[in-house]
Order: C-alpha cells, then structure tokens, then sequence
C-alpha cells in the first residue's frame, strides 16, 4: 500500500491549511477523517470478504478430501464384504461336503458297531443266553414291524398280488 510516515502527514496538514484557510480547516479535517475511517471499514470489509472465501475454499478441498476418503473406505469395506461373504459360500460348500463324508463315517461306524455287536452276542452260547434271559435272535426293526403287525403284511401281499 502507500507508505506514508509522520513527516508527510505535517507536510500534507501544512498545506492543506494554506490552500482552505483557518475557518475551514476543521470541517475538512473532519471530513478527510471520515473519509479515510470509511476507506479503512471498506478495505477491512474486503479483507474480511477475501478471507472468508479463502477459508470458504479451503473448507470445501477439506470436504472433498473427506468425501474422497469416505468412498475410498467404502469402496474398501465393500471389498471386503464380498471377499468374507465368498469365503463364508466356500467353506459353506465345503463344510456340506464334509457332512457328507461324516455322515458316511457314521454310517460305517454303526454297521461296525451293529456287527460286532452281532459278533458279541453270537459269541455266547445260546443256552446261557437263554438260562440267563438275554435275547436269542436280533430282528431288524422291518422284521418286529412285520411280526407285531401280520394284517398289514397280509394286506401289502394281496395289493401287489393283484397288481
């Protein structure tokens, strides 16, 4: 801006009171006074105006920046979503099969169990089997359906007879 020191002003005072004369002087000065005090309130105003869109500015590369980040995040938790929800589907496809294996393990471990337990009762013989009231034969629950329920055998015979 314009430098102007302590000497200037007394020179620019001097002269303005030889050029408007004593009477005058006052109100000029007055008026000069208010003239700059406006100046300065317009020039803080356009400070303030061009600072404020400054800040304006700096707030809104923050918000995109914020707002940049916050997709990057979101872009990366989705990612990451979908690789967990993958993995969750294959273990899921590989835990059904290992149920089927298990459910194969099972079902050969009950036939071991079934024909050792054959294997054990056959071992004892049959007379103390008896004298000591343990059962002589093993039915399958097919055979004890068929021996408690003879008219429903009879009736299946006489169906698939006619058939």
């Amino acid at each position: 801006m314009i430098d102007i020191d302590f000497a200037k002003l007394i020179l620019i005072g001097i002269v303005t009171l030889i050029v408007v004369g004593p009477e005058k002087f006052p109100t000029v000065a007055r008026m000069a006074g208010s003239l700059l005090g406006r100046a300065q309130r317009y020039i803080n105003e356009i400070k303030s105006e061009v600072s404020h869109d400054i800040e304006l500015e700096e707030f809104r590369k923050i918000h995109q920046e914020i707002e940049k980040t916050g997709r990057d995040i979101e872009k990366g938790v989705a990612k990451n979503l979908l690789d967990s929800e993958k993995k969750l589907y294959e273990n899921w496809d590989n835990t059904s099969q290992n149920n089927d294996s298990i459910t194969k393990k099972l079902v050969t471990k009950s036939k071991i169990f079934r024909n050792e337990k054959i294997m054990r009762n056959s071992m004892i013989p049959r007379w103390y089997r008896k004298k000591s009231s343990q059962k002589l034969y093993i039915l399958s629950s097919a055979a004890r359906f068929a021996k408690d329920y003879p008219a429903i055998k009879n009736h299946r015979l006489i169906r698939s007879q006619n058939d």
